[in-house]
């Protein structure tokens, strides 16, 4: 998952035209650094069952080891750091060590995002690569980094941590400030590739490279195999598959396709049957073409997730203000499509979403799921709970924001319908929440189906809640000081 996630990355830095940076880190002697105190004190803020965390500490609390040499043995000396090699628990026991890392990088919004998701640390066990479209950003994670493995007592190796600049052209390098970048007092080296979890991540031609890779692999692995002199090149194939035993991969693909038939037909699969295509009788009585086929299909499978798109969207409370009435597969969002079209608007869009999905964190979802006993009560105003209605239209400490961009949002709708309008239909809040989370929602009933005006709502929108956002950020870390 973690090197797909770097794949996705670069695909979508390549549609988008942007530098996407990479770091790859390298701990030093990783499992052999980890502080036992750390540990266990980590241990014991996950809450797990007392027993379990008692059998760590008696694992790992005055661990004491002595040299064996010749059969002469050393004194004893504490053990103070490090896991136990080859131990079932010892990776998992990392993975705790340095959580706490990637979840200050996320919670600090600084780094890459697929869409909704955070992808800036992409980490499996002691490999870690950070992922940034913003050479300041990578800068900032890499302070992070830095603070977090001296609080920590590990190191970093700065010589064999090295940082990759893909998708770079004349157009978007001109965008970077920064032609160095440094791990505390240590700089950091750009080079053209390096391996992370056995695939080449590489400037230019990375697919190129590693089909190279795996070939020269495969071709070392025949050679090595060859140079036995067990059976000469000119030996016949099917006398290897009866020498060995084993199948062609002809008979692999055989297996596959029989197997798919099988899951098709299997009654627990049931969503097949749902969709609207002809019967296996039908199909054999008059074959359609291939090209015609897979129209066929692609439209029954779009019409069919659309429908259930549809219905589990109106289930779920967190999407109430989301337009569900028309999903078309294969039609992106107007909220990713206009941010897609204006350089800079993809982190604008990122807020939009987390809105429009009701995956904002506010003080009321916070303790809606009981997250911490969390006050609903607006951390700034402290007036009311802090909902999307409250965070959108009402609190006073984000009015100054609102003003900007309320006036233009209202000019746009009242050109397209007429002042009598807004006033009969947007004096009431939850319906300027809902123009504000999605417009689309409002089509028919109150706004008309022009895609230019949407779209010119859609970015005014998107403008309004990402300042509202950062206005709201600046005032909590403020009041926190």
């Amino acid at each position: 998952m973690a090197a797909l996630l770097i794949s996705e990355a670069h695909m979508n830095a390549k549609r988008m035209k942007e530098i996407l940076f990479l770091t790859a880190l390298h701990t030093q002697k990783a499992f052999d650094v980890v502080n036992h105190s750390i540990l266990l004190d980590k241990l014991f803020q996950k809450d797990i069952p007392p027993e379990i965390w008692e059998t760590n500490n008696e694992m790992y609390n005055d661990l004491t080891s002595r040299v064996n040499w010749k059969g002469q043995h050393s004194n004893s000396f504490p053990v103070q750091q490090g896991v136990r090699p080859g131990g079932i628990l010892s990776t998992h026991l990392y993975k705790i060590y340095i959580e706490d890392l990637l979840i200050q990088l996320e919670d600090s919004n600084i780094g890459l995002y697929l869409g909704t998701n955070y992808a800036g640390c992409s980490t499996c066990a002691d490999d870690i690569l950070l992922l940034s479209n913003s050479d300041e950003e990578m800068q900032v994670m890499l302070n992070v980094v830095d603070t977090y493995s001296k609080e920590h007592q590990y190191n970093i190796h700065p010589e064999k941590s090295v940082l990759i600049k893909q998708n770079e052209n004349s157009t978007n390098s001109r965008k970077t400030s920064i032609c160095s970048w440094s791990l505390g007092d240590r700089s950091v080296s750009e080079t053209d590739k390096a391996s992370h979890l056995g695939i080449i991540r590489s400037s230019k031609n990375e697919n190129i490279i590693n089909v190279k890779d795996r070939i020269s692999l495969a071709r070392r692995t025949t050679y090595l195999l060859m140079s036995t002199g067990a059976l000469p090149t000119r030996t016949a194939s099917v006398a290897v598959f009866s020498l060995l035993g084993a199948l062609p991969i002809e008979a692999e693909l055989h297996n596959r396709q029989l197997s798919l038939l099988h899951s098709i037909l299997a009654p627990e699969n049931q969503n097949l049957r749902d969709i609207f295509l002809p019967s296996i009788d039908e199909l054999l009585a008059i074959l359609p073409t291939k090209i015609k086929w897979k129209q066929t299909v692609r439209y029954a499978i779009n019409t069919f997730w659309s429908n259930k798109f549809g219905s589990l969207s109106r289930e779920k409370s967190t999407l109430i203000r989301l337009c569900t009435d028309t999903i078309n597969i294969g039609e992106i969002r107007p909220v990713w499509k206009t941010a897609t079209e204006i350089p800079g608007d993809t982190k604008k869009a990122i807020t939009k979403a987390r809105i429009l999905t009701g995956t904002y964190r506010l003080q009321a979802t916070k303790a809606k799921f009981n997250i911490g006993s969390t006050d609903p009560i607006c951390p700034l105003c402290k007036l009311e709970e802090e909902n999307f209605q409250h965070f959108l239209t009402r609190c006073p400490f984000l009015e100054g924001v609102r003003r900007t961009f309320y006036a233009p949002l209202k000019q746009a709708v009242i050109d397209k319908i007429g002042i009598d309008q807004w006033k009969t239909n947007f004096q009431n809040r939850e319906t300027l929440t809902q123009l504000i989370v999605d417009c689309r929602k409002l089509v028919g009933s109150t706004l008309p189906n022009d895609s230019n005006f949407l779209n010119t709502v859609e970015s005014i929108s998107r403008n309004l809640c990402d300042k509202l956002h950062q206005q709201r950020l600046t005032q909590i870390i403020a009041l926190s000081l």
